[in-house]
């Protein structure tokens, strides 16, 4: 991304009272905005924090629609005509799920109109289910500038996910030899069946990644005997092998409860001193305290020890963990039983991972209490 091109998000989601409405679109946007001034350095940061605290809207999650919309707007605004007119400026805005949004007309129609003012250099990306936007689309006055409406079919989404899978196959070196080639199509042909990936790229991806760990033919059978239908079956399949890897159940565990219960991904260092937190075991709360964590797996290992349904950033996106897809983290909160017919010690594992969370809480909270913590030695201020 360059410094005059900026993408911003929002995803929608009905049984989030943060993330279904307008408002928290619009004030997720303008946070984004904020943060892009502050790592860019750029001029209008200032005039963003000014609108800001004018408006008592740094802090403040009680500002209504319109209050929100006019900021936003005059922030979009403020930063095309403060850009170079000779060189390229763009703002992007995604908005996923939008059929998830709660009466979203006025923010629809409001992006139209911004659109036209910015002359084109603010663009608007939205998805959602097509029935959804169909009633959206009827409800737009004829004035409105009219939407570029492109449609994916869920036969569309097959095709797709039946290429992205036969592609990744046909790649994988220890099966390239002309031998391999009956099992190649059967593999693509079963990992491919819309019974079992059930339209989602995310299952097919896990299945390919199964494939490229598998060492011999039989194994490859056997994976292609007994596919989990559905990611939730798949879910819990990878939590059945953590628990059979019993010498990192512990710490996969602990790995989960921290990141499936965070509301933001976690930097590395802070899922450290958590793991760390969990390992409180030394005879006083200041040894407790200062103990090291004695952790020596790499970024890398974390992943493969939670199966994957964890994810890392990489250094240079933040140095964060976090759940592979939103679908992992409900997962792991649903209420009651799954669909799936899942064994005592997997379900005992997987609400271990739900219920974590008046815990870990609970260890925040003495953490920050703690006679160290509160230590002068502690708050003094850095000498670097």
């Amino acid at each position: 991304m360059t410094s005059d091109a900026v993408v911003l998000f929002h995803y929608f989601k009905d049984a989030n009272a943060d993330k279904c409405t307008a408002d928290s679109a619009i004030r997720s946007c303008i946070d984004q905005l904020w943060n892009y001034y502050k790592d860019m350095k750029d001029s209008l940061l200032s005039q963003l924090e000014s609108s800001l605290n004018e408006a008592s809207l740094r802090h403040s999650h009680h500002a209504d629609y319109p209050e929100l919309w006019d900021l936003f707007s005059a922030s979009i605004l403020q930063f095309i005509q403060s850009r170079d007119p000779t060189k390229p400026c763009s703002i992007t805005l995604v908005l996923d799920a939008l059929d998830e949004c709660k009466s979203p007309l006025t923010l629809v129609k409001n992006l139209l109109n911004l659109a036209v003012q910015s002359g084109s250099k603010f663009r608007v990306l939205v998805t959602g289910r097509h029935s959804a936007w169909d009633d959206i689309e009827r409800s737009i006055p004829a004035r409105c500038v009219r939407p570029v409406d492109l449609v994916i079919t869920p036969e569309d989404v097959q095709q797709d996910i039946a290429k992205v899978v036969r592609d990744t196959i046909s790649s994988i070196a220890r099966l390239s030899s002309d031998k391999f080639k009956d099992l190649r199509d059967r593999l693509s042909e079963e990992i491919s069946k819309v019974e079992n990936h059930q339209g989602m790229f995310l299952w097919a991806f896990f299945m390919c990644e199964e494939v490229k760990g598998q060492g011999n033919v039989r194994a490859l059978c056997r994976l292609l005997n007994h596919l989990p239908k559905g990611l939730d079956a798949l879910y819990s399949r990878i939590c059945k092998a953590i628990i059979e890897r019993d010498e990192s159940l512990g710490l996969s565990v602990s790995v989960l409860k921290w990141v499936m219960n965070a509301p933001r991904p976690l930097r590395f260092h802070e899922l450290e001193e958590g793991l760390r937190l969990m390992q409180k075991d030394t005879s006083t709360e200041h040894d407790w305290f200062y103990a090291s964590s004695d952790i020596l797996w790499s970024r890398e290992d974390i992943v493969e020890a939670c199966g994957n349904i964890v994810v890392y950033s990489g250094m240079e996106k933040g140095d964060t963990f976090a759940p592979v897809h939103l679908c992992a983290t409900e997962f792991f909160r649903r209420k009651g039983k799954t669909s799936e017919k899942i064994d005592g010690d997997t379900h005992v594992f997987i609400d271990s991972i739900r219920d974590a969370e008046p815990t870990l809480g609970t260890m925040c909270l003495e953490y920050l209490l703690s006679q160290a913590c509160q230590s002068e030695k502690y708050l003094a201020p850095s000498k670097t």
